[in-house]
């Protein structure tokens, strides 16, 4: 199957899934960021998630949750604050929690199928500055809700460069970022 995958050359999966050396789960003293960094510097261009038929690339990953980190930012979220994260198990979410973590901040997982009167209670409660929701929701949490599909897409209407854009977020999140 991981052979069929667009761009995946012959032997790929093999590579990938049997041969590929590139994370070091034993190197001590490096943040998730700073890992993730590596295995996009390793292997960029395989593919790092698939959900139904679209596949995500390192490379792509990687570039979208700078964007989307760079976005948060601009719309209020800190290093050191808390994002809440209304959206399920999608590619979508894996590219909000890789920003959230490159902004250095954490993200408080929102399960699409509670009342929002107990989510908006957690949110409160661990006081987040913003919430990313797959769902076209603003006004039902009491902190400023952005959806996060948009987010993901609005990346050039930030008023970034496309060089800035790509730019990556490089200082490593650390254990104590949200404490």
């Amino acid at each position: 199957m991981v052979g069929s995958m667009p761009g995946s050359a012959p032997g790929a999966a093999r590579l990938t899934f049997h041969e590929w050396d590139g994370f070091d789960f034993e190197a001590a003293g490096e943040g998730i960021t700073s890992r993730f960094a590596a295995a996009v510097r390793t292997a960029g261009p395989a593919v790092a998630a698939v959900e139904g038929g679209t596949c995500l690339t390192y490379d792509e990953l990687d570039r979208q949750s700078n964007q989307l980190a760079r976005f948060m930012l601009r719309r209020g979220a800190k290093p050191a604050s808390l994002v809440g994260l209304h959206a399920g198990r999608s590619l979508a979410s894996l590219i909000a929690m890789v920003a959230t973590l490159k902004m250095r901040a954490g993200y408080v997982p929102l399960d699409p199928g509670s009342p929002y009167s107990y989510l908006d209670a957690i949110v409160q409660d661990c006081q987040a500055d913003l919430v990313l929701s797959a769902n076209r929701d603003a006004g039902a949490f009491s902190v400023p809700t952005i959806n996060l599909s948009d987010a993901i897409n609005l990346s050039d209407a930030i008023n970034l460069s496309r060089d800035e854009s790509d730019l990556a977020l490089e200082e490593d999140s650390r254990p104590d970022d949200i404490a």
